[in-house]
């Protein structure tokens, strides 16, 4: 995980906060995907929440290190299609993910 946060980190940098999300949603928030399709509910809680901590660091950071409510975390979950961000949470998706 360590290694998706210097990555992060460097999205962060980049400067353009549209292109930053834009690679956040379609790169690093599918990322996790393997571990939660091959690894039990119990093996992958730990690793999806840490995942779930990072990302919404990193977008929180995106947006001027907007402070995310609980409300404003959940609507940034939904899909685009629904009024969301895309930003798919490893930890709502991980039991189903294994099936």
């Amino acid at each position: 995980m360590a290694a998706v946060e210097q990555e992060l980190e460097m999205l962060h940098r980049m400067g353009d906060a549209h292109t930053a999300y834009a690679l956040l949603r379609q790169c690093y928030v599918p990322k996790i995907t393997h571990l939660l399709r091959t690894a039990t509910p119990e093996e992958a809680h730990p690793a999806a929440a840490e995942f779930d901590r990072i990302i919404i660091r990193c977008l929180s950071k995106l947006l001027a290190d907007a402070r995310l409510t609980d409300d404003v975390l959940l609507q940034a979950q939904l899909p685009v299609r629904y009024g969301g961000m895309g930003m798919a949470s490893a930890i709502s998706t991980h039991n189903p993910a294994l099936v």
